[in-house]
């Protein structure tokens, strides 16, 4: 378990996906694989569209078809405010404050994300918390 605090607040998350139950383990993968496959951000707009015009280019046409289905996917994440990378973290949450999280389904995931955000859980939090977690899943 790690914890970190933010604004006051003890955050603590599983940092060790080996020991999460196995429908924790594959929905925090499921998120992971949806935010680099996919994304929801500008930058991964831009991805997509230069993936689009170099499949073009070489006259990959399944493959550029392809890429317009992961860019429409991901102008829908951004436009519904979806964000796997949050998910993902949000399946790691153990507590924030004295709330205790026992259920990580898809409607325990938003209550979390809503609870992070209002203790002012930032962007910079999520990428920090994300990233090391990920270092830890490629060592």
């Amino acid at each position: 378990m790690k914890a970190i605090q933010v604004n006051e607040v003890e955050v603590v998350f599983q940092d060790n996906v080996e020991k999460l139950s196995m429908k924790r383990f594959n929905r925090f993968n499921k998120f992971l694989m949806i935010q680099n496959d996919v994304g929801n951000t500008f930058g991964d707009f831009d991805k997509r569209l230069q993936g689009v015009s170099s499949f073009l280019h070489h006259k990959l046409y399944d493959k550029a078809k392809s890429e317009l289905i992961n860019l429409r996917q991901m102008a829908w994440n951004a436009y519904t405010e979806f964000s796997p990378q949050g998910r993902a973290l949000a399946v790691l949450v153990e507590r924030i404050g004295d709330k205790k999280f026992t259920s990580h389904d898809a409607e325990d995931l938003d209550a979390i994300i809503d609870a992070l955000n209002e203790i002012g859980f930032t962007q910079e939090h999520l990428a920090t918390q994300t990233a090391e977690i990920k270092k830890k899943l490629n060592p």
